[in-house]
């Protein structure tokens, strides 16, 4: 029971870290150049979201699998597959962040520029 609740909390905490760190910079048109920061969360965000949910669904099996060398030829399909399927999911958003991203707005000037002062003598 303990090993879905952590697979449970790996989901929230990708999710999160997508929503922090990827969906509202991208909303507000603050998010910087994706860097190497930012390939690491892409990396990061679809993987916990995809390990969490096998352990979820499959607990102490799937914990076994990816606790030490896979033993067995379904523990290396299953480790495999679960990689190629959040590779895939990195894939993917890379794929809409740079199809949707935007650069950040210059900031707005809310005064007027400085008017040079008129000298007597002059139109």
């Amino acid at each position: 029971m303990i090993i879905r609740l952590v697979g449970l909390g790996l989901v929230a905490c990708g999710l999160l870290a997508a929503a922090l760190f990827l969906y509202v910079p991208l909303r507000d048109g603050t998010l910087p150049t994706l860097g190497f920061a930012g390939a690491k969360g892409l990396v990061f965000i679809p993987f916990a979201v995809v390990i969490g949910f096998a352990l979820a669904a499959g607990g102490a099996p799937v914990l076994a699998a990816f606790q030490a060398r896979p033993k067995s030829r379904e523990q290396r399909t299953l480790i495999v597959l679960l990689l190629v399927i959040s590779g895939a999911l990195a894939g993917l958003g890379w794929w809409q962040l740079t199809r949707h991203f935007r650069r950040p707005t210059a900031p707005a000037l809310l005064e007027p520029p400085p008017v040079p002062p008129r000298l007597p003598g002059q139109p």
